[in-house]
């Protein structure tokens, strides 16, 4: 733990977003669902344990399930858990409704055609794909795991929070989502990350200095 006299001196400097580039590929034409009348949930990221995948997969058979949910999933990714991945789709009957895409240069137009966004880890660094996410205006979903979604998302006042590894949370918490309004003020929120209101922080701590 750093002492008060320097974590007096400290500062966090968010990661710049490139905003205006990010809107303009999230409009490039792409049909990757497939169903009428269905809600679009996407998530992305690599196939490895911390995304914990098979959160996911489980609360998707809740839905289906016990909610009578009607949804298709997109997932874009790749990585050594594909296999097992795929196998939990099979094991829940979940073919129908959950793809699985490779991983592209231009994750935006995707995230443009969907509803919800979902982030399913136990840990993340900071978490870059919610606020594309906020960027594409999206309404987001993750779980509040350490250390960046809760921050990000301002304590759930930008998006909705659940528990790290519960399926049934994670079910309820999109459920309400879909059922909820697109929380106000996430255009304010997005140009926090923006690359000029990055370098006018960057800009103040070295004048400061």
């Amino acid at each position: 733990m750093l002492p008060d006299s320097l974590r007096n001196k400290t500062t966090t400097i968010y990661n710049p977003f490139p905003i205006t580039k990010i809107l303009k590929l999230s409009s490039e034409e792409c049909s990757p669902y497939t169903k009428k009348n269905t809600v679009k949930l996407l998530s992305i990221g690599r196939f490895v344990p911390q995304k914990n995948y098979p959160n996911l997969i489980n609360a998707m058979r809740i839905l289906k399930e016990e909610y009578n949910f009607p949804f298709e999933l997109i997932i874009i990714g790749s990585g050594p858990k594909e296999e097992e991945i795929k196998q939990l789709i099979s094991d829940f009957s979940l073919n129908d409704n959950i793809q699985l895409y490779p991983e592209t240069n231009n994750p935006y137009k995707f995230i443009s055609k969907s509803d919800i966004f979902v982030l399913s880890s136990d840990f993340e660094g900071f978490g870059n794909v919610i606020v594309e996410a906020l960027i594409c205006n999206k309404k987001v979903v993750s779980t509040n795991c350490p250390s960046g979604p809760s921050e990000i998302l301002k304590n759930g006042e930008f998006g909705f929070l659940c528990d790290i590894n519960s399926p049934k949370d994670l079910a309820n918490t999109i459920y309400k989502a879909n059922n909820s309004n697109l929380p106000q003020g996430i255009e304010n929120r997005v140009q926090d990350f923006s690359i000029k209101n990055i370098f006018r922080d960057y800009q103040k701590v070295i004048c400061d200095k």
